[in-house]
Parts: C-alpha cells; structure tokens; sequence
C-alpha cells in the first residue's frame, strides 16, 4: 500500500498529511525484528532519503532482532546506531552471548536499564542449555545483587524451576526452593508435587499440596493425590475423600471410583429445549444459508455466517442452533458452542459419534478398542475431518503425512497423496491402523501407545527407561508435556463417557493397569497378593 502511494505520487511531493502516514507507517514496518521482503525496499529507501532512520529507530530494531533472535538482522541494525550509550548495550550483548558463564557478571548490568534485563533473561537461557546448574548458581547471585523487575524475576524463577523439573534434575527440589521459596508460582508447585510422588514421598507431597492456590488444591487432580498421601501416612484407606472426587466427571474422578470399584458419574444433563425452538431458527435465513452451505461442504463460509449470527441471538437460541449443527453433522461447530456456552454437561452435543461404520469396520482390522479410536478423535480434530493443525497433521485423527505414508506403506495402501488424509475413509484406516502399531509396539498398554501418538514413540521410550518403574499413575501424572499428560487423561477420560453413553460396560483402566495403580501396589504388598482385589 505504501509503495503505491509513492508510485501515484512519484512526479510530485506528497501531501504533509500523506507523508506523514507513510513516514509513520514505515519505521514502524523497519523497526520489527524480521526481514521485510524486497517489495519494502523503494519505500524504505525514500522514508531514509526523507529521515527516517534514526539512531533510536536502528536501535529499538537491534532489541527487536535479538528477542526474535534474529542475530544477523541485529548486526545491520547497529551499523545504523550511533548513541554511545545504545552501542555500548549492543557491545554487551555481543560480549555476554559469547561467553555467558564468564560475562553475565553484576558489575556489567544495570538494574534501571531494560535492556540489560533483556540481556540477562537471553543469556541465562542459553546457559541454561548447556549447563543448568551454573545458569541458576548465577541467576540467584544476580538475583540477590541487582534487585530487578519482579516481573522478571517471576518469569526467569519460574523457567528454571520448570526446567530442573522436567528434566527430573537430581537436585530439583533444593534448587526449586531456593527459587520459589515462598511457593509464588502454582505451576512450580504443581511440579515440586511431581517431584515428591516420583521419590515416593508423601509427606511432602502433602505439605507441597497444601501449599498451591485454593482452586488448584481443590481440584481432583491434587484432591486425588492428597487422599493418596494419606493412604501411606496414616495408614487408613480414604473412602469418604475418593467418594467426593468420585463425583467429579473427570479422569481423575473416574480413577476415583474406580479404585472404590463403584459406577462412575457421568452428570449428563441433556438438553430441554423446547421443540419449536429449532423450527424458527430453520425458518431465520442465514441459518437457512448455513445449512445449505454446510450441506455443500462449504464450511469456510458456513463458519463466517456462524460467526455473525450465533454473538446476537439469546443464549437458549445460541444452544439450540449448536443442536442444530449437531443434526447437520458439523460436530466440531457444536462442541465449540457447547465450550462457549460452558454447557459442559450437554454430553449428547459434546460428544458426538459420526462414520461410526467405519471406526467399527478399521478398529476391528486394526484390532483396537473403537472407543480408543472415536476418544482419540473427539481430542484431536473433534470430528472435523478437514482440521490441519499448525504442524500439518491432517484430518479427523490429526495424521502428519509421514507418518501416514509410513503407515500406508505398511498396511500395503495406496495413499497417493497427502490430501486424501482429508478423506473419512483414508484417515480412519490410516489412524487406526497406526494406533495398531502403537499398541503393539508398547505390548499391549493404552496409555504408552496414546502418549505416543500425540508425543511421538521415541520420547515415550524414553519416559519408559526412566521412569517406568513407577506405578501407572504416578507415570501418567510425571509426563513432562504438559500437552501429553493433559492429552493422555482426556482420551483415558473420554473413552469412559463414549462407552456410557453407548450403554457399553465401561473401564477407565483394564485389570492389569489398575494392578499397576499406587494404591493397589501398597494395598498387594500389605496382603502379599498382585491382585487388584486386594485394594
């Protein structure tokens, strides 16, 4: 746009107005921490010709270039610095990116200037990949001397810990206290609690529970492993406390009642709308034009309608167009809504089955639980079967094309290119199958071969190498993405919903698995039985 303003322009000055738009706009395109493509080049030539680039402009572009780290970007961005000051900040970075062991010392840093601030937090982060203990030797002798931004603080204290945490350093828990001793940050508390269940001990995972925010203490999660706790500390088997997780509709709820061997709580409250409530909504005509355009698969521009009509219309008639789109097969759209209109307990609109034929037919080739199959879907693509994620899996099982190429090889399929994985049918075999694989590959347990496909086979064998030990839960709660354990736990989680309400006996974990919980391993060597009766 800028450059056709000048090209109009270009036999006489512009307007002051004009000028001063395009003067604008351009330092704040020059000044970004990324290469502008060659098309900016004519504009930036006249802004320059016309003043533009001055020192301060080169030199917030320099800052902009190191937090994008884009290094070479910086070093032409500081050809165009000539504040003293500003160059000698510049040289520091140099000077402490080179060597920060030896660089990033006190008596170089000041505590007011917020570059060296930005200078502290790169330079701890890339001593923290090669030598993490020296990275918080220093940060805390930094922190002690230079008394900086508590933001900051909070940020780099809380990168550390985590760091130590999930890479289940030896000395984690001293050096995370000496980080966080005042239990700040929930989440490295959350990880100091990891730490203890992973060294069995349950005194301090108590004391480390105790310590977290009320809503994050309260939750299942740590409301689990507190009764847990205190199964080993006081000896005396937590009835009332699993009867109240138990409640919750939830993994940690569903492994609740299924160590008190009772029927899980599913809380469905399906929806009371009235019956002519979908009938006007069919009659308004842009959920007339949505239907047709879902119909057709034009669901790009069914979404844009979607989205100006569902902000103005009352709640029961937000819900009730979710239903709509529930009839219509657009799943994804309705469980969104469902989100958005937190009607968690809608379980008919959250969880819905479609190519149900299909899952039947591949899972049973595939030799796989279906639910296994149809949970793995609902976290994944929630049906969608034109999703492509950020990384490029495709489809309604979120297949990356390698791995589909790799599987299709196998299972002697044609798969001639990547956009048949958009296809139902391609898809639900291709995943299926895979998921096949990794079941077969993890001897049979659901719980590795699910982490593997949402992490990738070769982390889980090495979660398995170190820590596969450790009883089930405590494993699956010790995964150290995030992503993963949260990932692990809703498909476990949702294969239960799915099988309720198909009215199929329901497990949240077979036999074996549940022999392999921490409170059936206490319970077998108290009464020196393996068998999961004995809890």
């Amino acid at each position: 746009m800028l450059h056709a303003i000048l090209q109009e322009h270009r036999s006489k000055p512009l307007p002051v107005d004009i000028e001063h738009q395009v003067m604008t706009n351009t330092t704040e395109i020059w000044q970004q921490g990324q290469p502008q493509p060659k098309s900016c080049d004519p504009v930036f030539a006249y802004w320059q010709k016309k003043g533009g680039l001055s020192s301060k402009v080169a030199e917030i572009r320099f800052w902009n270039a190191i937090e994008a780290r884009n290094f070479g970007l910086a070093r032409y961005a500081q050809k165009s610095i000539t504040d003293k000051s500003a160059l000698r900040d510049a040289d520091l970075f140099w000077l402490v990116r080179k060597n920060p062991a030896k660089n990033l010392t006190a008596k170089l840093l000041n505590k007011e200037n917020p570059h060296h601030e930005q200078i502290i937090e790169y330079a701890l982060k890339r001593l923290t990949s090669s030598d993490l203990h020296a990275a918080i030797t220093r940060w805390l002798q930094l922190r002690e001397q230079l008394d900086l931004n508590p933001v900051q603080q909070a940020s780099l204290n809380r990168y550390l810990s985590i760091k130590l945490a999930t890479r289940f350093d030896p000395q984690a828990l001293s050096l995370i206290a000496a980080l966080d001793p005042g239990y700040q940050d929930n989440e490295v508390t959350e990880w100091r609690i990891r730490l203890a269940l992973s060294e069995f001990n349950w005194q301090e995972t108590a004391v480390f529970i105790s310590k977290l925010e009320p809503h994050a203490q309260n939750s299942s999660r740590w409301q689990y492993w507190l009764a847990v706790a205190n199964e080993h500390l006081l000896g005396k088997r937590q009835h009332q406390h699993f009867e109240k997780i138990a409640q919750d509709r939830s993994y940690y709820g569903f492994l609740a009642s299924e160590q008190l061997k009772q029927s899980f709580k599913l809380n469905n409250e399906p929806s009371q709308l009235p019956a002519a409530l979908k009938a006007e909504l069919l009659s308004h005509p842009t959920v007339q034009r949505i239907q047709e355009l879902v119909f057709h698969g034009e669901y790009y521009y069914a979404r844009q309608e979607w989205n100006d009509l569902f902000p103005t219309l009352p709640e029961i008639k937000q819900h009730a167009l979710a239903h709509l789109a529930r009839d219509w097969n657009w799943h994804s759209q309705a469980i969104m809504a469902a989100a958005a209109l937190q009607k968690w307990n809608d379980l008919t609109l959250r969880f819905p089955v479609q190519y149900h034929h299909l899952y039947q037919q591949f899972s049973h080739l595939s030799k796989i639980p279906l639910t296994w199959a149809l949970s793995i879907t609902r976290q994944e693509s929630a049906f969608n079967h034109e999703a492509r994620s950020g990384v490029g899996a495709m489809g309604l099982m979120q297949l990356m094309p390698k791995t589909a190429r790799q599987t299709a090889k196998k299972q002697q399929e044609p798969l001639d290119s990547d956009d048949q994985l958009l296809e139902p049918e391609t898809n639900i075999a291709l995943g299926t199958a895979y998921l096949g694989q990794m079941l077969e590959r993890f001897n049979g347990s659901r719980i590795y071969a699910t982490a593997a496909y949402n992490a990738g086979p070769s982390r889980v064998d090495r979660w398995i190498k170190a820590r596969g030990h450790l009883p089930l839960d405590i494993w699956i709660e010790l995964i150290p993405f995030n992503e993963t354990r949260r990932y692990v736990q809703r498909v476990l989680e949702y294969g239960v919903v799915y099988d309720l309400l198909a009215k199929r006996p329901a497990r949240l974990l077979q036999d074996n698995e549940v022999d392999l919980l921490t409170l059936s391993l206490l319970y077998a060597e108290k009464t020196g039985s393996s068998n999961s009766q004995a809890f």
